[in-house]
């Protein structure tokens, strides 16, 4: 009979820390505190994923990254925001990061290296636990910067892959202290002309690694009212390997000009999906209250502070309760 698993796995444990027993369950989820988006996540991003958020320019996803960053700095969760594409801090206040905080931190940099190696030693040897870079298709390796640009038909100019290699070099390196340490990593992508034989369209960037390691996938397709600025983006959230999301599911959030994410709007939307607001015609009601019309509700939940916080618990809760329901049922 030969020698006990067990005794292999305990004696490689003891001898090395690049090994180890996931828990295989979901310690933690950041919400993000948009509540028709985290009742699609089933109450929030779970530890130990990589997100990716990709879309159109203009469909709100830097507007839902600063949202994340927000909720992560509120619960004092240590943050960094790199903004590769930019940065403004009057934007991310607007969306609610509170920027002046000690677990809020923003970098951006010249060469893509230098930047992916940070965030993989910060996750693997530091305190840091979120992750949001908007956007990892912003991320020029050094090659293509120190590359001249072509001057005559013979010279090809920057290497042809070398963004798509170095990206992938980085999600597999990073990974696996993603999931080690529960931490989360969110993508924002840009989109990219598939051109082929047989195929054409649109598809994310950053090479197939990046698609394969990522475990949700949020798109994100907006219109803009070019009148106020206002975006309605139209959200589905489909999972890669993440077992612990509604394998598909979709919103439409309402995105105001320099103010982010329309959290109200989005209360009453996700309520009346959930029964906890009643709808007739243009009307709305909740207990013996009714509003007429949904931008006069919305109104009355920013002049309410304690009604908003009311309804928001609410579908909090129903949001927690599906979850566990689901988990029951597995």
């Amino acid at each position: 009979m030969g020698k006990d698993i067990g005794e292999l796995v305990q004696a490689i444990l003891k001898k090395t820390d690049k090994i180890y027993v996931p828990t295989g369950k979901t310690t933690w989820r950041l919400p993000t505190g948009i509540p028709s988006l985290d009742r699609g996540l089933g109450g929030g991003i779970p530890g130990g994923t990589i997100v990716q958020l990709f879309g159109p320019e203009k469909s709100g996803k830097t507007t839902l990254a600063y949202h994340i960053v927000a909720q992560a700095v509120e619960r004092k969760i240590p943050t960094l925001f790199v903004g590769l594409e930019g940065y403004s801090e009057q934007y991310a206040q607007a969306c609610g990061v509170n920027t002046k905080s000690e677990f809020f931190h923003h970098i951006s940099g010249d060469f893509a290296e230098h930047i992916f190696n940070l965030c993989i030693e910060g996750i693997r040897n530091y305190n840091l636990k979120v992750i949001v870079m908007d956007s990892i298709t912003a991320a020029i390796p050094k090659a293509n910067i120190d590359k001249k640009q072509p001057t005559d038909d013979m010279d090809k100019g920057p290497n042809v892959g070398a963004k798509a290699r170095t990206t992938g070099y980085f999600v597999e390196q990073l990974q696996q202290p993603i999931r080690r340490k529960e931490a989360i990593f969110v993508a924002v992508n840009q989109l990219r002309s598939n051109i082929g034989t047989f195929t054409s369209g649109l598809k994310p960037a950053g090479g197939m690694a990046l698609q394969y390691y990522t475990d949700i996938k949020i798109s994100m397709w907006g219109s803009e009212d070019r009148s106020t600025g206002d975006v309605e983006t139209k959200v589905t959230i489909s999972k890669g390997k993440e077992w612990d999301v509604i394998p598909y599911s979709t919103t439409t959030l309402f995105m105001q000009h320099g103010k982010g994410v329309d959290i109200e709007r989005d209360i009453i939307n996700a309520c009346e999906k959930a029964g906890i607001v009643k709808k007739s015609g243009a009307w709305y009601q909740y207990n013996d209250q009714k509003y007429q019309g949904l931008s006069n509700f919305a109104v009355a939940l920013k002049e309410n502070s304690e009604l908003r916080t009311e309804l928001y618990n609410q579908i909090t809760q129903s949001t927690i309760e599906e979850g566990l329901n689901s988990e029951e049922v597995e």
